[in-house]
């Protein structure tokens, strides 16, 4: 995406080609616009290496008065702001944004959060408990040692935000012949 510098009126900003001669035959100084692209990225790295807001894996390069952004950032509000940053520094006329967004895994089923909750309480054993969830009703079944534990399962289920209504299903084994496994 390209972002281009606009006076008062809206419309694009022109950089001189050279610096114009005045009336009495001296050269006018030139325009922050006329700066080298060297001086320019230079400056503009500093900023952004300065700016508490844009990650350090943002770099940028200035390539004939456009300020060209890449590298990857976790959010798409970190992308603005790097645009943000760099727009208004004296002799950029426009900003190329070619930053990327960083792949995350996708986030974890209500299903997967109910069982990572279950596992978390060191009042259950979890390790005999199948979660489904169809909408916002949450079925548990298998098997606990305890009622307590029963009821334990169903207030952890009921903590999640995924969850409306709870089917506790769960059964209690109270004698356990071996270890406490299922065998499916």
């Amino acid at each position: 995406m390209t972002y281009m510098r606009k006076n008062l009126n809206g419309h694009p900003l022109e950089s001189a080609a050279a610096a114009a001669p005045r009336e009495d035959g001296s050269i006018r100084p030139a325009s922050p616009a006329l700066r080298p692209d060297a001086s320019i990225s230079s400056r503009a790295a500093g900023i952004l290496a300065g700016s508490k807001t844009v990650p350090s894996t943002v770099r940028v390069r200035v390539q004939n008065h456009t300020a060209i952004l890449s590298g990857q950032v976790e959010w798409n509000f970190q992308r603005e702001l790097a645009v943000r940053v760099v727009r208004d520094i004296a002799g950029v006329d426009r900003v190329e944004q070619q930053i990327t967004l960083r792949a995350r895994p996708p986030s974890d089923s209500p299903a997967q959060r109910v069982m990572k909750a279950l596992a978390l309480n060191k009042k259950i054993d979890a390790s005999h408990i199948v979660v489904t969830i169809t909408g916002t009703t949450a079925v548990l079944s298998g098997y606990v040692r305890s009622l307590f534990e029963k009821k334990q399962a169903g207030l952890a289920t009921g903590a999640s935000h995924d969850v409306t209504r709870i089917e506790n299903r769960l059964a209690v084994r109270r004698h356990h012949s071996g270890s406490f496994r299922s065998h499916r």
